[in-house]
Order: C-alpha cells, then sequence, then structure tokens
C-alpha cells in the first residue's frame, strides 16, 4: 500500500500543477500570437501609409510640372509688363494746367521734371544694386516723408520729394563727400538701370506706387546698425535694407 503523502503529491500535480503550467503555456501563446498580429497590423498601415505618401509625392511633381514655365517665357512676360507700365507712365504724365504763368524750368526740364530726376538719381545712389522692389521700397521712404511732412503742414526734413531727397546727411549719396556723388550726377537715360529708377520715380511722385515698407521713414542696409536703429523693431526686410515706420 502506497503512502499517503506519496498519493498527496501525485494528487498535487495532476490536479494543481498540470492544469496551471498548462493555462502559463497557453497565455503565452495567445500573448505571442497577440503581439505578431498587432506587428503585422502596424507593418500593413506602415505600408499603406508609405504607398499614399508616395502617391502623393508623385501627384505633386506632376502638378509642378505641369505649372513649371520656362526663363526664356518669363522673361517674354517680364518684357511686356514692362513696356505695358511704361505706356501707363507716359499716360500719366500730362501737362501742367494753364495758369496764366510760365512753367519754371531748370537745365531745359520742368518743375515735375526735375522731381521726377532728383527722386530717380537718389534711387540710382542708394539702391542701385537692389532688384525693382528694394528700388521701390526706397521710393516708398522718401514719398512717406513727404506724406508726413504734409499731413503735419511741415517738418525738418522737407514736404517735397525733392526736398526730402536733397536734405543734407540724410540720403547720403547726395553728401559732397560720398564717391556716389559723382555717379549719380554723371549717369544718363541710356543707362538701363537709371531708366527704371526713372520709371519708379514717376509711379511714387504719380501716388501709384505700392507700398510695401509698412509706412517706413527710415532704413539702413542689413548688417549696419546706426544709433537710431537701436532697439527697434524693423517694419519690413526688402532686399539688402531694414525699414523703420517707428522713427522721427
Amino acid at each position: 500500500m502506497q503512502d499517503p503523502w506519496t498519493l498527496n503529491v501525485i494528487w498535487w500535480i495532476s490536479v494543481v500543477e498540470i492544469p496551471a503550467l498548462a493555462g502559463l503555456f497557453w497565455l503565452n501563446w495567445r500573448s505571442r500570437r497577440d503581439v505578431d498580429d498587432a506587428i503585422s497590423d502596424a507593418r500593413h498601415e506602415f505600408e499603406t501609409g508609405l504607398t499614399y505618401l508616395r502617391e502623393s509625392l508623385a501627384a505633386y511633381k506632376l502638378e509642378v510640372a505641369k505649372s513649371y514655365a520656362s526663363i526664356t517665357y518669363l522673361k517674354e512676360v517680364e518684357r511686356r509688363l514692362t513696356a505695358h507700365l511704361i505706356r501707363i507712365e507716359n499716360k500719366l504724365e500730362l501737362p501742367p494746367p494753364h495758369t496764366g504763368r510760365p512753367v519754371m524750368k531748370k537745365n531745359g526740364m520742368t518743375a515735375k521734371d526735375m522731381s521726377v530726376d532728383t527722386l530717380a538719381r537718389t534711387l540710382y545712389g542708394e539702391a542701385r544694386g537692389e532688384p525693382v522692389r528694394g528700388k521701390e521700397a526706397v521710393a516708398a521712404v522718401i514719398m512717406n516723408r513727404v506724406r508726413r511732412a504734409r499731413e503735419r503742414r511741415g517738418y525738418w526734413w522737407g514736404m517735397t520729394a525733392e526736398e526730402v531727397c536733397l536734405r543734407p546727411w540724410q540720403f547720403s549719396c547726395w553728401n559732397d563727400n560720398d564717391p556716389n556723388r559723382a555717379k549719380i550726377e554723371a549717369v544718363g537715360k541710356d543707362n538701363r538701370n537709371f531708366q527704371s529708377c526713372l520709371r519708379i520715380a514717376r509711379r511714387a511722385l504719380a501716388g501709384t506706387l505700392k507700398d510695401r515698407t509698412g509706412g517706413a521713414t527710415h532704413y539702413h542696409a542689413i548688417g549696419a546698425t546706426p544709433p537710431w536703429a537701436k532697439d527697434r523693431q524693423p517694419s519690413a526686410y526688402i532686399g539688402r535694407h531694414k525699414f523703420y515706420n517707428n522713427v522721427e
């Protein structure tokens, strides 16, 4: 006859431990299957997303290719727009109203022509190395000074574009000791860069020039910080200049 203790151990193993081990084995198998399923789902979602991304990128490249314009075409558009602007400017140059008095002339130019010439030479001296928008921005600064002076019925920097440009120590190209002075006085209308400055000056004086500076009255070259610009926030960055509308 077997020892009761031996019977109890056999019963424990049969009734408790074997089912427990079987349960642990099942749980381990179930966990591994769930992990494998999750990995498979994640891989499927990743591959689906990657495929969608590739298709979207291909569609974007196709749209870019459809909208591509050659440099030759862009230059032709620029030429046509320039010609159109010149025609508009010519129409804006109306003769002055008859007042019964002769129009004042200087060096064979009318007062209006002198204003255009002075403004254009200022643009040439200050921004001839800038693109068109950079020249336009400098012109806007000059016209903003004119506007502020007229609103106040007078101001120290002058009430006309010519006065503003020629005010001592405001636009350095007019300073006697500035190398630019000789260049702006010598440049002629056969210079294409100066022709662009003349067109911008006419638009500015006619009031058709868009101000992209935010009403700025001051500017300086990026990389230089004059005392008046210290701790001031620029209103615009255009070309190689910073513009300020919060300086008096």
